[in-house]
């Protein structure tokens, strides 16, 4: 071998050894940008944001990454009610890490398709799916984890809550989401204000309207002080919902109406 050669070998290891961290920071960095939009609602520039970080992720042919993506498409199409759509991308998030160790990452899509079959209505699947989720919780991880997805025993137990009010099970659904709460990191004020909102919805299916518009007002609050656009938006279908019901001329409903025009 010349050493022209060996210079070559060298040059083009030393290439792959800068290249591939950097892409790794690339593709990361896509995928978070994906989840501040998608909160946002700017759904399309989202989805431009998860194709980059998974094409990245492919050019790497990293099995995390790519499966986180498809994770983070997976919840971008629950928030945008297109839940078949979702299962989809979740269960191929799950296939791509087949066999490998990423507890925190598979509870993390566990978690969201227990949140799509519960928005179709398959209670038997979103319990099941949540159960195998609590037992990721369990699992050590053996590398630390690059996905930067939020998984942990609090968020379980929260999830429990965001299923039963889909599934219209609003009793059970107060008692997980108040549990919850009291487990939450509070400084996580997106999330906070987005279970406090769900318990809203629970206390309107119970015919609860003041403790609803209460509990509305509260999260309505918190989304306004961090932005959550997906919670305001939320809070804004329940005051429709309030205002076609037989309920609209309730006084507790002209106060949520008067704080929404503000």
């Amino acid at each position: 071998m010349t050493s022209g050669s060996i210079d070559l070998a060298w040059w083009l290891d030393l290439r792959q050894l800068f290249h591939t961290p950097t892409l790794v920071l690339l593709t990361m960095s896509y995928q978070l940008q994906s989840c501040v939009l998608r909160d946002m609602m700017e759904y399309t520039q989202a989805q431009g944001a998860y194709q980059r970080a998974f094409h990245v992720a492919q050019e790497l042919d990293d099995p995390e990454l790519m499966s986180s993506a498809l994770a983070r498409k997976g919840v971008m199409l629950i928030q945008q009610e297109r839940p078949k759509e979702a299962i989809l991308y979740l269960h191929g998030a799950l296939d791509t890490i087949d066999g490998q160790s990423f507890p925190g990452l598979k509870g993390h899509i566990l978690q969201g398709l227990s949140e799509a079959y519960a928005k179709t209505q398959q209670m038997q699947e979103c319990w099941q799916s949540l159960g195998q989720a609590e037992e990721m919780l369990t699992q050590e991880q053996q590398m630390q984890e690059r996905s930067l997805v939020r998984f942990n025993a609090a968020s379980v137990a929260a999830q429990r809550g965001i299923d039963a009010v889909l599934l219209q099970d609003y009793q059970r659904a107060i008692t997980q989401l108040e549990t919850s709460l009291t487990k939450y990191d509070p400084t996580l004020i997106r999330g906070r204000a987005r279970l406090i909102a769900q318990k809203a919805e629970a206390y309107y299916g119970l015919g609860e309207i003041d403790t609803c518009v209460t509990h509305a007002q509260d999260a309505l609050t918190l989304a306004h002080a961090v932005g959550a656009s997906k919670t305001i938006a939320r809070v804004k279908s329940l005051h429709a919902t309030l205002t076609q019901s037989h309920w609209r001329k309730e006084q507790s409903t002209a106060r949520l109406s008067e704080l929404l025009s503000l």
